[in-house]
């Protein structure tokens, strides 16, 4: 029974590795930059991949109609992930669930989507400091890199109870039925005969 309950509690956590494995604790933002069309060169475009680069920078392409994100909100975003210095992708979600200042994402990427509103879509351009830092991140970042990301809000929570539902769709349907199929059987096997 306790090498059933292991091999359970195994699954499960291998098939969610990947959804809470924390960001790396790095310095928050302490500026962003709305591009503004009326100056000749916004901050965005200025954007160097410098190391005296420090500060996140965003275009919003899309301004969305619903609820603002701001620190401390459930979020579900879309978003394309680069490296600024080849345009290579590293990584693609259609839905991610995260809170932001919560430390589960790079703190550049928290900073560059707060006081986005449901339904926008923006370019964040975020320096090293802001990213992952010096260090290899998960093998596809290298150290020192500049990463650039499109982003689209597509819900903020408003509510505990939207919050909750929010956590459960991105935990998954299958993996909960599987965890409640594994406490099934071992609330049943003490009761079979041996």
């Amino acid at each position: 029974m306790i090498k059933l309950a292991l091999v359970c509690l195994a699954l499960l956590l291998a098939s969610n590795a990947v959804a809470f494995a924390p960001g790396l604790p790095i310095p928050h933002a302490t500026s962003l930059h709305l591009a503004d069309e009326a100056t000749e060169v916004s901050p965005f475009d200025a954007y160097e991949q410098t190391a005296a680069q420090t500060t996140v920078e965003y275009k919003d392409f899309v301004t969305g109609t619903g609820p603002a994100s701001e620190d401390g909100n459930l979020l579900k975003v879309k978003y394309e992930g680069r490296l600024m210095a080849s345009n290579k992708k590293f990584d693609v979600a259609e839905e991610f669930v995260f809170r932001i200042g919560e430390g589960r994402v790079a703190p550049g990427f928290s900073a560059g989507v707060a006081g986005m509103k449901v339904g926008g879509k923006r370019q964040v351009k975020i320096p090293p400091n802001l990213a992952y830092g010096d260090q290899w991140f998960k093998g596809v970042i290298p150290p020192s890199s500049h990463l650039d990301f499109d982003v689209e809000l597509l819900e903020v929570a408003q509510s505990q109870q939207e919050e909750l539902m929010m956590q459960l769709n991105d935990f998954g349907v299958a993996r909960l039925l599987g965890l409640i199929a594994c406490f099934g059987v071992l609330a049943i096997t003490p009761m079979l005969p041996s």
